[in-house]
């Protein structure tokens, strides 16, 4: 009768115990999914920042070969122009 209890009491226990245990596996599962998840957003997230400062300096860097052509093609034209007044002087005098 004793002995019965006692296994009785003792299954109980170790339903309890896994029990517990299983819940803290799935709640530990949960926090990994949780923190993998966390982890691919900020991956996403630096990866569109980067992305980002890449289309930045590739927006800069066409702007400033526009800025250079631009001043190149004043330069030439006030040279042009400087020619064309020195052949200008030279017929008149």
């Amino acid at each position: 009768m004793r002995s019965r209890r006692r296994r009785r009491s003792r299954m109980r226990s170790r339903r309890k115990r896994n029990k517990k245990q299983e819940k803290e596996e799935e709640q530990d599962e949960k926090q990994e999914k949780e923190e993998e998840q966390d982890e691919k957003q900020e991956e996403e997230k630096l990866h569109e920042k980067q992305k980002k400062e890449e289309e930045q300096d590739q927006k800069q860097e066409k702007e400033s070969k526009q800025d250079e052509r631009l001043e190149e093609e004043k330069l030439d034209e006030k040279q042009e122009k400087e020619k064309v007044e020195e052949a200008g002087s030279r017929e008149s005098r």
